[in-house]
């Protein structure tokens, strides 16, 4: 007789994560974050399927792995011929808290959890699933294979069934612009820090994620990319068109690419370019009042 499996699922950018587990799996990370994408409203578009199976004990041979990107020990990818292993080891490989191997096609990823993710005893056992970030984040940008979208560190609001992304650095203001555009209720708010961008059928589509910035607003909400509005603080509002050119060169450094896999980086950059290309996009500097907030009111209305 087979034991019995336990199933955990997460929908993130039309993006479906199948987690299985011999025992439980709960999620503990910022949960009120994650309810929502584990929704059946955020089912109604999936057309990629990630099934990640969680095992107890972390490989012992990752220190001879080659380290293809090192992300200051938040999270690493090592590579060992054709498989990629996504490792967070915030105190070195020998103290992996977690380890997620794939190879390509992104159909299968084992995750070989240690016993700082196990709890309880017996009949009242369960395992904390890594599934949250960075690892969904990263997967993510794996099985996008950078033809299909990108995560682009941007707010983003629905207005009239049409989405509008505010794109820029940490410190551009976008959960301060946020704050403020919940305040005035003029439409419904994806995300204050991160938005992924998928082209599907033709139109380029804006996905919340569950990867919030200060506000901590983070809604599965979706909808077409009306415009890209480019953030900078100053001491007048003014939204001003900008040229491909423009566009695509402070696109880029907000865009998340994984450049250490360089069959990925060209088809990225090609997404990017499409976006600039297809979308409208706009310098807009503002001040951190509600005078920002009737200018981007004018400009949608």
């Amino acid at each position: 007789m087979q034991n019995r499996r336990h199933h955990h699922g997460l929908c993130i950018g039309g993006c479906e994560f199948l987690v299985s587990s011999e025992i439980p799996v709960v999620n503990n990370y910022h949960e009120d974050i994650y309810a929502p994408f584990r929704g059946a409203t955020c089912k109604e578009d999936i057309d990629i399927c990630i099934r990640a199976e969680l095992t107890r004990g972390v490989c012992t041979n990752l220190s001879r792995m080659r380290v293809l990107f090192d992300a200051n020990r938040s999270w690493s990818v090592l590579t060992g011929g054709k498989s990629r292993v996504i490792v967070h080891a915030p105190r070195g490989l020998e103290s992996a808290v977690w380890a997620a191997s794939f190879e390509s096609g992104m159909n299968h990823v084992s995750v070989a959890c240690s016993d700082s993710l196990y709890h309880g005893t017996d009949i009242y056992a369960h395992v904390e699933s890594p599934l949250h970030y960075p690892l969904d984040q990263v997967l993510l940008m794996y099985a996008m294979d950078g033809e299909t979208g990108i995560i682009v560190h941007a707010a983003g609001m629905i207005v009239n069934q049409q989405s509008y992304i505010f794109v820029g650095q940490s410190g551009a203001g976008k959960s301060t612009l946020m704050s403020l555009m919940t305040e005035s209720e003029m439409g419904n708010i994806m995300s204050d820090d991160r938005i992924v961008v998928r082209r599907r059928e033709g139109a380029m589509i804006g996905y919340g994620s569950p990867w919030p910035g200060d506000a901590r607003i983070a809604r599965p909400t979706r909808a077409p990319i009306a415009a890209c509005l480019f953030l900078e603080h100053a001491a007048h509002n003014s939204i001003t068109a900008n040229s491909k050119t423009e566009a695509l060169r402070a696109l880029l450094p907000v865009s998340s690419i994984l450049w250490h896999e360089k069959h990925l980086v060209e088809p990225a950059l090609a997404v990017c370019e499409r976006i600039v290309s297809t979308i409208p996009c706009y310098s807009f500097k503002f001040t951190p009042d509600q005078s920002a907030i009737e200018m981007f009111r004018e400009f949608v209305s």
